[in-house]
């Protein structure tokens, strides 16, 4: 390597020394206005006052009163929780689901898998329901069931396949919506192709989770982490929030201290809950409150 004359070494080490300023700068104002708690409940009637202490807040649409003057303060925030992949029997709309649109069934919750790229279901779901929480007051949407898709496409071809029906749904929302903010429940298969479009992205069981037959609480594999922590970093790597969800018991406070501070040490944002979602947990350490 050529040695550098003096005149190009200073204005190199100056040109870094203002970048290193500007990033610097740059640190000092996001910092503080990036969001460091989440919290994710779909139990009923929940107090607005608590949720208004969190800076992400997820809620299945019916448990708040978005004509409580209350609201107001959080709907920024707010998430409406919106199943995409899926849908269920009991879901308000089930009924008026047309029939070409169900492409599999989900064995353990009982639900019809949907195909998100069939043109006339993402109509459904951006003028019917999308558009019916708009006018209820909702301004962002959390998308649950992302990856339904894998439990019809089978095939190399197949998959790739449904990635871009589903990316092509994210980006039809975005069309719809600019003004709205969209967080994935893992979507990792589909990131590289909307990543531009969400505002976060959320995933679930990091160092603890549920077990899927009997939802009992219990610690996650080494392997299982090291495969989640791999899709996570390329997230990072766009600039976007992750939210890491664990579960535990609501009453085992010292474990859930441990497990928010290894979440957050991860660069993520902690939330620990029950195993239903059904009360207000945790996203700070017990001793201090959230």
């Amino acid at each position: 390597m050529k040695p550098l004359c003096c005149k190009n070494s200073m204005l190199i080490t100056g040109a870094l020394l203002l970048a290193g300023g500007i990033a610097y700068l740059l640190w000092r104002y996001f910092a503080p206005h990036a969001p460091k708690s989440a919290v994710v409940c779909y139990g009923q009637h929940l107090p607005i006052e608590k949720l208004a202490q969190f800076d992400i807040v997820i809620v299945e649409p019916d448990a708040i009163d978005t004509e409580d003057p209350a609201f107001a303060k959080i709907r920024e925030k707010t998430y409406a929780y919106v199943s995409i992949g899926e849908c269920e029997k009991n879901r308000d709309y089930y009924s008026k689901l047309d029939k070409a649109w169900f492409a599999g069934e989900n064995s353990v919750w009982k639900s019809r898998v949907l195909d998100m790229g069939n043109p006339a279901y993402q109509s459904f779901m951006i003028s019917h329901v999308l558009e019916a929480l708009k006018k209820r007051g909702f301004q962002n949407f959390f998308f649950d069931t992302v990856d339904a898709w894998q439990h019809v496409a089978k095939t190399p071809q197949e998959r790739e396949i449904y990635v871009q029906r589903v990316a092509s749904f994210i980006h039809n929302v975005k069309k719809a919506f600019p003004e709205s903010r969209i967080i994935l429940n893992r979507g990792f298969e589909i990131i590289d192709l909307v990543h531009e479009e969400i505002d976060g992205v959320l995933f679930e069981s990091l160092f603890y989770g549920l077990d899927p037959k009997t939802l009992d609480y219990r610690e996650v594999p080494e392997a299982d982490r090291a495969w989640l922590m791999r899709h996570v970093r390329k997230i990072r790597a766009y600039g976007l929030p992750v939210i890491a969800l664990d579960y535990l018991p609501p009453e085992s406070h010292q474990k859930i201290a441990e497990d928010i501070e290894r979440i957050k040490k991860e660069g993520l944002i902690p939330y620990i809950g029950d195993r239903y979602l059904q009360k207000i947990g945790f996203s700070v350490t017990p001793e201090r409150g959230n």
